[in-house]
């Protein structure tokens, strides 16, 4: 035999030769094929397109999923390609990888000398979680700045956190605004890239007015009557007006005796 029963035989068509010699030297040959037939993997089920939102408090979420793969003969070696938004602990790995937020092609092949055979769907990770304002300042009540009917108020601004970049916050008004005397609602708002809008939060600003109005009074008057007013008991005394002034506008000028 120029193999003998039992041999690994390789890939195709191999020829087997058969010598037979009888015991006065007489021979007969004869031959016969072995023919090897690989098998090209197959990949039976391919997973269909898969939507997910982001895991809390991060921009990407582990993805699983089953693939079936006959890996044929010889056996197939299998890998896995993504394109597209995806990396993180566990790309390249199959099931169970980490997808960032967007979308992200995996392509599947299976490998072996017969063939090759892949298939590939898409994975969608969606970003559905809101931003959040922490840390909102207090109510802050002040008094008016001098000579001003309002009063320059300043703030720590909050803080805004999110778990994917791209947050833009927004507000009514701005630390180290002017605020007019009275009560101002202060309210902060923030959305995502991804349009998921937070909470709004707010506090009030109150301005006092604590300043009193400045007031020119004329300078003391000294008259004398005449014999005929005096025979009235009183005397008619003209002065000037009374000038007065105050931050927010002076509101009523009364005069006693």
């Amino acid at each position: 035999y120029s193999k003998a029963s039992g041999t690994v035989f390789p890939l195709g068509t191999t020829t087997v030769l058969v010598r037979v010699t009888d015991i006065y030297g007489n021979q007969t040959d004869c031959s016969f094929d072995v023919v090897v037939n690989c098998v090209s993997p197959v990949i039976t089920d391919c997973p269909a397109d898969i939507t997910t939102g982001t895991a809390p408090g991060t921009c990407a979420a582990p993805v699983n999923y089953n693939i079936t793969i006959n890996a044929g003969s010889p056996q197939a070696s299998v890998g896995y390609s993504f394109s597209g938004a995806t990396t993180g602990s566990g790309a390249g790995t199959g099931s169970g990888s980490i997808f960032n937020k967007g979308i992200t092609t995996v392509r599947v092949t299976a490998t072996n000398v017969c063939g090759t055979v892949s298939c590939s769907f898409t994975v969608v990770v969606n970003d559905t979680e809101a931003p959040v304002i922490n840390s909102m300042p207090g109510d802050i009540t002040r008094s008016n700045d001098a000579g001003v009917c309002g009063a320059v108020v300043s703030w720590t601004a909050p803080m805004i956190s999110d778990n994917c970049p791209g947050v833009v916050y927004s507000s009514t008004h701005h630390s180290g605004d002017l605020f007019p005397v009275g009560t101002t609602v202060v309210t902060y708002s923030a959305v995502d890239a991804s349009g998921n809008i937070a909470e709004s939060r707010s506090f009030t600003i109150r301005v006092n007015d604590t300043q009193a109005p400045e007031v020119q009074c004329p300078a003391g008057i000294v008259v004398t009557a005449s014999t005929e007013e005096g025979s009235n008991g009183g005397v008619v005394v003209n002065y000037p007006g009374v000038s007065a002034s105050d931050n927010c506008g002076v509101a009523t000028v009364v005069y006693s005796k």
